[in-house]
C-alpha cells in the first residue's frame, strides 16, 4: 500500500535516520510533500557524506522539473561542470517544497567523464545515472553507483512532465568516448543517447 500524507513522510525521515525504514516502508511507496509526489526508489542504497552511514532513503520525485540542455558545447569532464549541473542545483532545487528540503541530506554520488575517468562528489540533489537506472552501462563507458531496486523495469523509469505527459529525461552519465554527447532515458523507458545542446526533462533523485 502506498503511503501519501505528510505524516506518513515524517515517519520515513525518522525511521530512515535509525535505519529502520526497511522493515515498515518499501521501494515504490509514494508521498505528497508540499503539494509535490515523491517516490522510495532505494533504502540503504546511498551513503550519507556527513556519516558515512547508509541508514538513508532514496526518494525520486515523480516530475521532471522543467528541461535543460545538458551543456551548451562540448562538456569533457561529463556533468561536473555541465549546464546540467547548473541548472539541476539551482532551478530544480528551487522548485522543490521546502517541507521536503529540509529534511534531505547530501550524499556521495559517482561521476565520469567520456574516457571514464570516475570522481566522487558530494550532492544535495542529482539526476540519475545511466547504471542506477539500468543496471549496466549501455552508453556509457563505466558503471557509475548501482541500480537502484526500483527500477526493475522499463514502466518503472518512465517519467511525467509537469504537464503530465511522458517525457524524455537525461541522466548524468557520459556517452563512451565522446564530449558532445550524453545518456538519456526515452519516453518508453528505454535507454539513448544525445547531443548535449538538445533539451531533455529533468529527472533528479534526493535522500532523506
Amino acid at each position: 500500500m502506498n503511503h501519501t500524507t505528510y505524516s506518513a513522510f515524517e515517519r520515513l525521515v525518522s525511521l530512515s535516520k535509525k535505519g529502520e525504514a526497511r522493515e515498515h516502508f518499501k521501494t515504490h511507496d509514494k508521498f505528497i510533500v508540499g503539494g509535490t509526489e515523491v517516490e522510495i526508489v532505494g533504502i540503504g542504497h546511498d551513503t550519507d557524506a556527513a556519516t558515512g552511514e547508509r541508514n538513508t532513503v532514496t526518494l525520486r520525485v515523480n516530475v521532471t522539473l522543467g528541461e535543460s540542455e545538458f551543456h551548451n558545447k562540448s562538456c569533457p569532464d561529463g556533468y561536473l561542470n555541465s549546464k546540467l549541473r547548473e541548472y539541476v542545483e539551482n532551478v530544480a532545487y528551487e522548485k522543490l517544497p521546502k517541507e521536503l528540503l529540509k529534511h534531505v541530506r547530501p550524499v556521495n554520488k559517482q561521476f565520469s567523464d567520456c574516457t571514464g575517468r570516475l570522481y566522487e562528489e558530494s550532492c544535495v540533489i542529482f539526476p540519475f545515472s545511466e547504471t542506477e537506472l539500468f543496471g549496466s552501462a549501455i552508453y556509457s563507458p563505466v558503471e557509475e553507483g548501482k541500480r537502484y531496486e526500483a527500477f526493475a523495469t522499463s514502466k518503472d523509469r518512465r517519467m511525467f512532465d509537469e504537464s503530465g505527459r511522458y517525457d524524455w529525461y537525461w541522466t548524468r552519465s557520459p556517452r563512451t568516448g565522446t564530449s558532445n554527447y550524453f545518456c538519456f532515458v526515452t519516453a518508453s523507458g528505454t535507454a539513448g543517447g544525445n547531443y548535449a545542446g538538445h533539451s531533455r526533462g529533468v529527472a533528479c533523485g534526493l535522500v532523506i
